[in-house]
Parts: structure tokens; sequence; C-alpha cells
């Protein structure tokens, strides 16, 4: 690749604030033909990480051909490794060949933090990807069928055992599809509601913490309703085949052990010699320029950005990302035109976490109406809404208008 013009206005990513950047880009520049877009992935496919609790037990797609959405002429898919960022050379490293860049968005996601607990990585499942969310499922669907086959052989065993480690949105909304999924599985076999079991654990005080204490009371108790074990203030310290172990020292035995616990930025970027914070994430300005390097934008689960309000972390979630996407493609325009630039003041529309097929809870932000909350069957149409919101948006960033 190497030998591209200047002009390449490269995003690294294709979930939420990738191709919502590399969209509206394609959008800002139409008419100029100096200039193209380049959206470079390992895969060619957006994933809707929203519904990976759904995919893991088998009741949603989540993988968006990413042509569907390239419907102009100035914007071009590129499937590849990235090995790193060449900053010197303004140079995008592949893992065959290089690419050019004018003005680079980073929006490579986040992977799985283990903590360096021992044994984690290599005896549990993250759910991170696409990869991640078929594998557990083929786990699931395989634990089922060696439980009901040795039932029917006359040893009882342990039935189906699964531990769900971390307690945020993730790890409520998968522990709550596990608990049905379970349940059904286990009815298709001839085993009975107590030949499962889904254990989840928490390290803090409670659930979902950052949405109030309101909330996460809700969540605990629906869950332990639909058959969770749910233990807060609880870390496992170390995972072996078979069970985890907790640090008050009792063990438990699963045959699937399924790590929501945390999350980081891929290794890629800080060995590129990129200013890093917390978990790896890049050090960003209040525009979303990565720190030291104004050619240089970061967004979504990569990026450290910080709310001008409260000085705190930016959270990292899709609604936010496709913001930020948005807003770097403006400012990458103005950048470029000698425009005045936008600075970053995240808004949060809402939160809800399904708690199964037909569950919900969480709140939603009116306009001149304020905040209202929603519990049950219609948090659960409000969740759905808002996946449809989020491809909604990409869709109409694609259009040719």
């Amino acid at each position: 690749m190497a030998g591209q013009t200047a002009g390449n206005l490269v995003v690294l990513g294709a979930g939420y604030g990738g191709l919502s950047a590399a969209l509206r880009l394609s959008r800002l520049f139409r008419q100029d033909h100096a200039r193209r877009v380049v959206l470079v992935d390992r895969h060619p496919y957006h994933t809707l990480k929203t519904r990976l609790h759904e995919a893991a037990v088998g009741r949603a797609d989540v993988a968006i051909p990413v042509e569907r959405y390239l419907r102009r002429p100035n914007i071009s898919f590129l499937k590849a490794e990235v090995r790193g960022v060449d900053l010197a050379g303004s140079r995008v490293l592949l893992g065959e060949g290089e690419l050019a860049y004018e003005r680079l968005v980073l929006a490579t996601g986040s992977v799985a933090n283990f903590f360096g607990i021992p044994g984690l990585a290599e005896n549990s499942a993250p759910l991170q990807s696409k990869e991640d969310a078929d594998r557990i499922l083929s786990g699931i669907s395989g634990i089922c069928e060696y439980v009901a086959a040795n039932r029917r052989a006359g040893n009882i065993g342990d039935g189906l055992r699964y531990v769900v480690g971390g307690g945020g949105i993730s790890g409520v909304e998968f522990a709550a599809e596990l608990a049905e999924k379970a349940r059904e599985c286990g009815g298709r076999h001839g085993l009975g509601p107590d030949d499962s079991r889904v254990v989840l654990l928490e390290g803090g005080p409670r659930l979902v913490p950052f949405l109030g204490e309101e909330y996460s009371r809700s969540i605990e108790d629906r869950l332990r309703k639909a058959g969770v074990s749910v233990m807060t203030g609880t870390r496992i310290v170390r995972c072996e085949p078979g069970r985890v172990i907790l640090d008050s020292g009792v063990e438990i035995e699963a045959r699937l052990v399924v790590w929501t616990g945390g999350v980081k930025a891929s290794d890629i970027l800080k060995g590129s010699g990129f200013t890093t914070g917390q978990v790896g994430r890049v050090v960003v300005d209040e525009f979303l320029r990565v720190e030291g390097q104004p050619a240089i934008y970061a967004i979504g689960d990569n990026a450290l950005a910080r709310d001008p309000g409260t000085g705190k972390p930016v959270a990292t979630s899709a609604q936010l990302a496709l913001q930020e996407g948005r807003l770097v493609a403006g400012n990458i325009r103005a950048d470029l035109t000698g425009g005045r630039m936008t600075g970053y003041r995240p808004r949060v529309l809402g939160e809800v976490v399904s708690l199964g097929r037909h569950l919900a809870v969480g709140w939603l932000a009116l306009p001149w109406m304020g905040r209202f909350n929603f519990l049950g069957f219609v948090a659960s149409l409000l969740k759905e809404a808002i996946k449809e919101r989020h491809l909604w948006l990409l869709w109409r960033e694609s259009r040719r208008w």
C-alpha cells in the first residue's frame, strides 16, 4: 500500500465510532476530489456490540457487512490487520504493507482486561467480539448435550454450571440471557430447573453501579427471580479448568466461565508511542485530538476523553462513540478548511439494561420533559428502539443525499 496519496483520511476500526466517523467524513468531503476516506478493519463487517449478549445465546446476528454502508464513491474499505502507526512517517503499518494518512482516526475499540488474574485468560471466555459470542454459544450447546448424555447414562454429575465474572451492563445482560438459555436447553434434554445454575460475580458492592442504587437493587432482584445467583463484593483470584477460586477462599465449580469484568485498549496504541492513561486509553484533548499529535484523533473505547463538566473520564458506550465519530469528522473538516473546531460535550440520552427477552430496566431523557424511568416490558421495547436507533443513525450517514 506504499505510495498512497497524502489526502487519505484514514479511520482504523469499523465499530460504532469508527464507522460513524468514516461515513460523516465521506459526506463532508464529498465535493473534495483531492481527498479520500479509507476505513480499515480486520473484519469485513460491523459488529453490533450492544447485542453480543444475545448472540452468545443464539438470539441475534451481530455482523453487518461494512460494504452495505459505503455508498459514496469517495469512501473505501480495506480489510487488513493493523500492526501499528508510524508517527514520524504519517503511516499506518498493516499486516501487509502500509497506508499513508493526512488525518487519522483511532477507533480500534477494546479487548478484554483479565487484570493479571492467574488462569483467567486461559480458562474463561471473554465477550468482546462476534467470535467470542460464537465460541460461548458453541460451549453452552456442548455443555448441555454432554450433561444430558451423562444423565441418560445414569451419571448424575453436577448439571449445568456457569459463572459470569463482572456485574456491569455486559455481565448483567448476559447472565439474564444465559439463565433463560440454560432453562430452555435443559428442558429440551429432559433436565429439570434445579439442574442449571448461573452465578454472577461482582467485585464491587452492587451491580451496574453507575446507574444508581435504586436501579442496582431492581436489577439484582430481577436477576434473582430469574434464577441467577448474584454475589457482590466478591472477586475471582484464580481460575482453573472447571472452577473459579474467590477471594474468600470459596471454590465454585463451573463448566463455562464467561468474563465481562473489564476492558482495555489495544496494546498496538501504546506500542506506537501514543500517550496513554488508564487501561491503555489514548489521551486526547477537548477536540478529541491525540495529545501531541494534531493530525490524529481518537474515539470510543480506545480514547481517554474527559467530560468538561466533571473532569472525569467519559464512559465507553455505543451512543457516545457515535457522538464522538460525528464530532471528530466535523473537527477534521474544520481543521483542513480553516474552520472552528468544536469541543466535546458528551450527552447521555439514557441507559437501559436488558434482563432477558422481555424485561429491562433503565431511564431515558426526553426533550423538555426530563428524565423518565422504565421497568419491565416497556423498558425492553425501549431497549430495542435504542438498538435500532444506532443502526438508523449509521444508515442516515451513509445516504447519498
